[in-house]
């Protein structure tokens, strides 16, 4: 299959700089700057988040809209939180491509 790379919209309907959707396999990865943030795994919608996921208030502002947008609601920072700790998401430290 082939990458579909599309720059992240906010609920503005504008274009984030340095934040990236990622299309790969039928998966779907947010990337900001450098890191991958998270992973999306179908067909079941099992997250993944990558070691930065939680970097800045700002990447967490778009991991949410991110997560929103792809599995229909915003979790807040605490219920991720509590979403890890359950073993519902999984941290992959060298979450990647």
């Amino acid at each position: 299959m082939s990458t579909q790379i599309t720059q992240l919209i906010n609920d503005r309907g504008n274009a984030v700089a340095n934040h990236f959707v990622i299309y790969k396999d039928g998966d779907r990865y947010l990337q900001s700057y450098q890191s991958i943030v998270a992973k999306i795994e179908t067909p079941f919608k099992a997250v993944i988040l990558g070691n930065d996921w939680d970097y800045s208030r700002t990447t967490l502002k778009h991991l949410r809209a991110f997560l929103g947008d792809a599995l229909g609601f915003v979790s807040s920072t605490a219920e991720l939180r509590k979403a890890i700790r359950n073993g519902d998401i999984e941290v992959d430290n060298q979450l990647a491509i």
